[in-house]
């Protein structure tokens, strides 16, 4: 899938609902040279440039633990991560949980350098899957 990057999400809105997307990840160029880094990866919501919605779900226990978590399953329609096949090699799989003040498809080049940029809260890096 060349050098382009997917992601599949799941955010909560203000009304403590789940929404599910998926899509290309997007960029913040931290300087006027185009070739130039840092870039800020940013997986846009729904409605922004990339987000597309999906469908999943969130199931959590009454009292979630590192040995007891919540699961969160987001069912992505193929043709919105770059329509790998079946017998495709997903390569440098990670999951992260961020935080952030504000939408990240809306995330300004002013943001991202002044450090408003999602925080990562935990996360895994990488496998590959199959």
């Amino acid at each position: 899938m060349g050098n382009t990057n997917y992601y599949a999400a799941m955010t909560n809105n203000a009304a403590n609902q789940p929404i599910f997307y998926a899509g290309k990840a997007q960029s913040v160029d931290l300087c006027s040279v185009s070739a130039c880094f840092p870039h800020v990866l940013t997986y846009p919501e729904p409605g922004f440039a990339g987000g597309s919605q999906e469908t999943g779900s969130l199931s959590c226990p009454s009292a979630p633990s590192a040995t007891n978590p919540c699961v969160v399953t987001v069912r992505v329609r193929t043709p919105d991560v770059g329509g790998p096949g079946a017998g495709s090699l997903l390569e440098e799989v990670g999951s992260y949980a961020l935080a952030s003040s504000h939408p990240q498809g809306a995330t300004t080049n002013a943001q991202a350098e002044a450090d408003n940029v999602p925080l990562e809260i935990d996360g895994v890096c990488c496998y590959n899957f199959k």
